[in-house]
């Protein structure tokens, strides 16, 4: 729900709540958790409702990605990260970015899943394209500093 909302999309149903709430800055890091769970069992079951409903959410979120049209793939707006590079409060970003790049992946190396891995390959270049921004603004340091302020991310 909170992945579509972010690009633009229809939301039909009714969002998570928790930290998957839509007023949680941490929402869409279950996902992630979700992708490499499933991506797991698969790979230990090759249990075709598995593999299915694995690739309906990979699916569902290239269609996301693909209206945000950066690569960038998130279930909060990219504006979180605005107020990180600005050592602002904001809940963790990076640690969401490495669950659900992490979740992509484990599609891609145990499923065999290679959208999922253009997927991850796509937010690399986005963030790298936004660290090389922040560098160039302020400096390397500044961006050490402000990764400082989240540990536990992609760090």
């Amino acid at each position: 729900w909170s992945f579509r909302k972010t690009a633009g999309l229809a939301t039909p149903g009714i969002p998570y709540g928790g930290w998957e709430g839509t007023d949680s800055e941490l929402r869409g890091h279950f996902v992630g958790h979700y992708m490499s769970a499933s991506a797991l069992m698969w790979a230990s079951t090759h249990n075709n409702t598995v593999y299915a409903k694995m690739n309906a959410v990979i699916d569902a979120l290239y269609e996301c990605q693909l209206k945000i049209g950066t690569g960038y793939l998130s279930a909060f707006p990219s504006e979180f990260f605005d107020r990180f590079e600005n050592i602002e409060p904001v809940w963790a970003p990076y640690y969401t970015i490495h669950k659900i790049m992490e979740g992509l992946l484990d599609q891609y190396i145990f499923a065999g899943n290679t959208r999922a891995l253009a997927m991850s390959v796509n937010m690399a270049n986005y963030f790298n394209k936004r660290v090389q921004r922040v560098i160039k603004k302020f400096t390397i340091e500044r961006h050490w500093h402000s990764l400082n302020e989240e540990t536990g991310g992609m760090n």
